[in-house]
């Protein structure tokens, strides 16, 4: 019996997690700055800022 190949995208993983850009890149950097200088924990700051 014939099997076509699996194909799949090589990289959507960062540190065995997967990855999506569903956040831009300065939205992320918001929310890390927000959590790294004190205003809050993270579910704090997810609901704060909807994530």
């Amino acid at each position: 019996m014939y099997r076509p190949p699996k194909v799949r995208p090589k990289n959507l993983t960062i540190g065995g997690r997967f990855f999506m850009a569903k956040y831009s890149c300065e939205f992320k950097k918001e929310v890390v700055n927000a959590y790294l200088n004190g205003e809050g924990g993270h579910r704090y700051l997810a609901e704060k800022y909807g994530i």
